[in-house]
């Protein structure tokens, strides 16, 4: 084997090294991304309860069943 036989070797191997790296970088960037986007659903379903609530609007939530409505403080 020359040498230059023996450098693409090495070069091949360190390219398939860095293939992986990167493929095993995007999974992780998609597994965070699906994690942030489900997160900001959870914030603007709970937003949404809250401003519902400060408008008045708790007839919709299961803990305000069968009480009556609570004046301000």
């Amino acid at each position: 084997m020359t040498a230059v036989e023996g450098e693409m070797k090495e070069v091949r191997t360190l390219a398939a090294g860095a293939s992986q790296d990167v493929a095993d970088y995007q999974a992780a960037l998609r597994g965070h991304k699906l994690a942030l986007e489900a997160l900001n659903t959870t914030q603007v379903e709970q937003f949404e309860t809250l401003r519902r609530r400060a408008e008045g609007g708790h007839e919709g939530h299961p803990s305000a069943a069968g009480r009556a409505p609570r004046g301000r403080r």
